[in-house]
């Protein structure tokens, strides 16, 4: 993995597996240069502690660097909102077969990909919502991510966000 790679040179105690193992599940969304952070700011805090109490770098030292950052494509400079949705499918009414829907398309696939695999199935990766103004595909796709906030990563973003981002 991409963590092995980055932490090759380490003082690692017999661990090193459950370690990586460890930061791998602690860091999704992380991208590879998140990852060198993450391992750069372990590595410092392995240096600036007691080295006589331990000379192995081992999970805390990891840990106290996830815990000072968050991964690059979820900060404030990624295009829209990175705050985590508080709407569910229960504050969405009316639009019931929209929901059953979105259900099939993304969560079931987002929660038994093995359904999936066993099926020979591909998941598709997202839905379109698409509709004129003030039909509520925001409100849906807010509520699509608060169902999926354990799942997946949201991003809102709007048509100005795009075009400023290409020009």
């Amino acid at each position: 993995s991409i963590l092995e790679v980055m932490a090759k040179t380490f003082p690692f105690s017999s661990d090193r597996s459950s370690v990586l193992q460890n930061v791998a599940s602690q860091s999704h969304g992380y991208l590879s240069s998140d990852l060198k952070h993450i391992c750069v700011e372990a590595a410092l805090k392995f240096a600036a502690s007691d080295n006589d109490e331990s000379d192995t770098i081992n999970l805390s030292h990891f840990e106290e660097a996830l815990s000072n950052g968050r991964p690059a494509n979820l900060s404030s400079q990624a295009l829209g909102s990175n705050d985590k949705p508080l709407l569910r499918f229960s504050d969405v009414f009316g639009c019931s077969e929209q929901i059953e829907q979105v259900e099939t398309a993304v969560l079931i696939p987002l929660e038994n990909p093995r359904l999936l695999n066993n099926a020979g199935i591909s998941f598709s990766g997202g839905v379109l919502l698409h509709g004129s103004s003030g039909n509520g595909k925001t409100f849906l796709a807010t509520a699509i991510a608060g169902e999926a906030s354990h799942l997946a990563n949201f991003i809102s973003i709007r048509c100005t966000d795009l075009v400023d981002k290409i020009i």
